[in-house]
């Protein structure tokens, strides 16, 4: 079965009709598609869910199309507003949406698509990116507990750093004996080999 068509089945199942006539319009010179079409178009007006012209024009799905990728965007649902976009992967605003959501992963916000008499050209979407958040920040930085964890990890210092009173303060008892400079290897290859995730959610960033 042509990969379109299944696609087609599936928004119908989840109720996207708007979508599937969209994409069945770009299949039209097939017959089933054709067919297929025409039942939904008739399911369609029938519950009232949108009035069809005689002569729709190909800009009209196109549009629809746009539409609906730009509700997807707005969610943060890019899969599948990039799944959406590759019906149309000529058209020039389809090309820059998916490059953006292609290199970015931070929201979209949209302008409201405007529709021409014919066709949409770039100049009649605007689109500008929402101010990019800076990376969230443990509130104790590995980096700088593996350098202290070095050098004064046999007195315990990169557990004061990091919060641990308790065990820095028995490090430091016990400094004479050696044992804690052994430990402390032992801390400095715990905390190099903790992936940044998990450090983040040990250490959140401090709220201000």
């Amino acid at each position: 079965m042509n990969s379109k068509l299944v696609k087609v089945k599936e928004l119908i199942q989840t109720k996207h009709y708007e979508e599937a006539r969209s994409l069945l319009y770009t299949l039209r010179d097939d017959p089933v598609a054709k067919s297929l079409l025409q039942k939904l178009e008739a399911h369609m007006e029938k519950s009232g869910q949108i009035v069809f012209q005689q002569n729709t024009s190909e800009s009209d799905h196109v549009i629809a199309i746009l539409n609906r990728s730009k509700e997807l965007i707005k969610a943060q649902r890019y899969d599948q507003a990039r799944e959406l976009l590759k019906l149309i992967p000529q058209h020039p605003t389809a090309q820059k949406w998916l490059t953006k959501i292609d290199e970015l992963d931070d929201p979209f916000e949209w302008s409201q698509v405007q529709k021409s008499h014919s066709s949409i050209s770039p100049s009649q979407i605007h689109t500008h990116i929402y101010t990019i958040q800076q990376p969230a920040v443990p509130s104790r930085s590995k980096t700088t507990a593996a350098i202290i964890a070095l050098f004064l990890g046999g007195l315990g210092a990169h557990h004061f750093y990091l919060g641990k009173v308790g065990e820095g303060t028995l490090y430091l008892l016990f400094c004479w004996t050696g044992i804690p400079l052994i430990l402390s290897l032992i801390d400095l290859v715990l905390i190099v080999s903790t992936s940044d995730q998990k450090w983040l959610e040990k250490y959140p960033p401090t709220v201000s």
